[in-house]
């Protein structure tokens, strides 16, 4: 058994178990449905990042914005997009 760790918080998702089988004969006996319910939009107040003037930097062929998966190089003076790999330059008021 394991127990269900979740990167979100509850009131956003949740699973039906709060611990795992950790083989499928063993959640066979269990006879309890493993499912999941999930909330994207429930009302709670999220933190708010301001851009400040300069906004969201988003990749000038795509349009995508800059994400947890893009990689900054050039000493963080550009960064390449995750989704069409171009090369997009970083605003000097970024820093």
């Amino acid at each position: 058994m394991f127990r269900e760790e979740s990167q979100c918080p509850k009131e956003f998702m949740r699973l039906t178990l709060d611990y795992c089988a950790s083989s499928s004969q063993l959640a066979s006996r269990c006879g309890v449905p493993f499912g999941c319910t999930i909330h994207p939009l429930n009302i709670t107040a999220l933190p708010v990042i301001d851009f400040g003037s300069i906004g969201v930097i988003r990749c000038r062929r795509c349009r995508s914005y800059v994400n947890p998966f893009v990689t900054f190089h050039d000493g963080g003076r550009k960064w390449k997009c995750n989704l069409c790999g171009l090369s997009n330059e970083v605003p000097p008021d970024y820093y």
